[in-house]
């Protein structure tokens, strides 16, 4: 049996052979090359080929092998650093916009509204990461209290990765300034 990694320009970079036998039927490629370094990121092919005592051989391959190993990451901003969600038509609302590193491969985007005390009072779950906007209240629809807050925005990553990023602190401010 010889199997090879090669890399998008057909250059072997992992070379696996056994004197007899059929491949394993689970195989696992740890990303590194021969000589035991991590290979760059990139696109990758396995091609195994199995010859016979007559001289008789097969071959097969599993093309778009994907190496990624940029960490992922989210920031996430915000559009105002204070709102005054009371319903008068005037900075009622925030908006989160999330920035994601290959957010292609996102499988489940949440954003976790938290008090300064870190207490989750807020969750808003989306199928894909776009800016949301807040309407500053709990899932009963109570306006949250004034004080300061954070929006902590969470990638679920098909491949099992998860990134998090947390926005700058924003405040709720409901009470109407007064002058004397």
């Amino acid at each position: 049996l010889h199997a090879v990694i090669v890399d998008s320009h057909g250059t072997v970079v992992r070379t696996f052979e056994t004197k007899e036998g059929a491949p394993q039927e689970d195989f696992a490629w740890d990303g590194k090359d021969d000589s035991g370094a991590v290979v760059p990121n990139g696109v990758y092919t396995y091609h195994v080929e199995a010859p016979d005592k007559a001289g008789n051989s097969v071959s097969h391959e599993i093309p778009n092998i994907i190496v990624d190993a940029e960490p992922p990451s989210v920031r996430m901003s915000v559009d105002t650093a204070a709102y005054s969600p009371n319903g008068d038509g005037l900075k009622d609302s925030i908006t989160f916009s999330p920035e994601i590193s290959g957010e292609k491969g996102v499988q489940t985007w949440k954003v976790d509204i938290m008090d300064a005390q870190g207490a989750v009072v807020h969750t808003i779950t989306e199928d894909h990461a776009a800016p949301i906007t807040f309407d500053g209240t709990t899932k009963d629809g109570a306006v949250l209290p004034e004080g300061t807050y954070t929006a902590v925005g969470t990638a679920q990553y098909a491949d099992g990765h998860q990134a998090v990023g947390t926005s700058p602190a924003f405040s709720i401010d409901t009470t109407k300034p007064e002058a004397s």
